[in-house]
């Protein structure tokens, strides 16, 4: 079941990352901790009880962590359609890369030109996943002392208050 929610949350925070909707993240990553509750709450109703905000976090940690890597599979599917993060970014800023080029000098040119490597790409990926499961579990714990709850049976009733202290307080 754990898993299932932390797939779920991750679905979540990977859709929310994708061309348009990844404007979201501008306010603090707020699609990812949205995922990172969204784990948390799935894993609280479909297991009927409830969790601390460790737990929600290590649930959101996850769907952040997943989340990046599903987010960056989602941007490399919709790179042809000129829908990727990067790609909606340029077209919201009005930039358009050949004016940019043309402005810059020659060696940063040469720099833009080249496709980046696997080692680059591979710490990019390994930074994002690792900052996208901190907020991931920044919003997991969030999720739990929402959705939450408590253990506590609802036909049990509340424990008397404390007997009222026998201490003479004259001087």
């Amino acid at each position: 079941m754990r898993i299932q929610s932390i797939f779920i949350g991750s679905v979540v925070v990977g859709v929310l990352s994708t061309s348009y909707l990844s404007l979201i993240n501008l306010l603090c990553c707020f699609g990812v901790m949205l995922g990172g509750g969204v784990a948390a709450w799935h894993y609280i109703s479909t297991s009927n009880r409830s969790i601390d905000p460790v737990e929600g976090a290590s649930l959101g940690a996850g769907a952040g962590f997943l989340g990046s890597l599903l987010s960056a599979a989602f941007d490399w599917a919709l790179r042809p359609l000129g829908l990727d993060g990067e790609s909606v970014i340029q077209n919201l800023m009005g930039m358009d890369m050949e004016q940019m080029m043309q402005q810059q000098d020659e060696m940063v040119q040469e720099s833009m030109m080249q496709e980046p490597s696997v080692g680059m790409i591979l710490i990019t990926l390994i930074m994002g996943a690792i900052l996208w499961a901190v907020f991931g579990a920044l919003g997991g714990a969030v999720g739990a002392s929402l959705f939450g709850g408590n253990d506590a049976d609802p036909d049990t009733p509340p424990p008397p208050p404390d007997a009222p202290s026998q201490t003479d307080t004259s001087w």
